[in-house]
């Protein structure tokens, strides 16, 4: 795996095979222990053949406004753009399979965003905190939304939840306060899952019912 960085367009380039490394959050630093984390990085062109952005890789990149991900990412690692908090939109590849727990927790910029067909996994605290968030397609692959997945969400207007989805977990919508949730009735939900949010139907055999 190798990375460069250009000074005049601030981008940074990864290339190599296989999944990136898991790097550390240094608590006393206050940052991750990525060879970059110094840098003024504006941009991230990850090329083709990495399959797995590794955990903390641009944690606090308060400066990374683009992010290009290649067809061959399969998964985002746990708190990998957590905190980069002007990053406004991501194209997530539909070769993506799983997005680790707070991923892209507190970015505060990111609007809507389309999670690919094949997503079978969202860690806990996914999208926590994303304020600014107007619109999400939850795809019928995900087993399961996870635990303050999407927790004070505050921009979102409307979601579907498929009815493939097998469980909502605690709070994984709480305090999305202008948020109607539409969900299958066969879906399991967790304890403060919808708190605080403008309205739930529930699709039952075709027909709606309010609670």
């Amino acid at each position: 795996m190798e990375w460069r960085f250009d000074n005049t367009s601030f981008t940074l380039t990864i290339r190599g095979q296989g999944g990136m490394k898991h790097f550390r959050w240094l608590e006393q630093e206050g940052k991750p222990d990525t060879p970059w984390s110094d840098l003024p990085i504006e941009k991230v062109e990850i090329l083709e053949g990495i399959t797995e952005v590794g955990w903390f890789a641009f944690h606090g990149c308060k400066g990374l406004r683009s992010v290009t991900l290649p067809d061959s990412m399969k998964a985002i690692g746990w708190s990998a753009f957590q905190g980069c908090s002007s990053l406004e939109s991501i194209i997530l590849p539909e070769s993506l399979e799983s997005i680790g727990p707070s991923a892209f927790e507190d970015c505060i910029s990111l609007r809507g965003i389309e999670i690919p067909d094949g997503v079978r996994f969202m860690g806990n605290c996914a999208f926590s905190g994303c304020v600014a968030l107007d619109g999400i397609k939850i795809p019928r692959a995900l087993e399961a939304i996870p635990s303050y997945g999407f927790y004070k969400c505050v921009s979102l207007i409307r979601v579907v939840i498929p009815d493939t989805v097998c469980s909502v977990g605690e709070s994984a919508f709480a305090g999305c306060t202008h948020l109607g949730v539409t969900v299958g009735s066969g879906t399991k939900v967790q304890k403060g899952a919808f708190n605080g949010i403008r309205s739930v139907e529930v699709d039952k055999e075709g027909g709606w019912t309010a609670f």
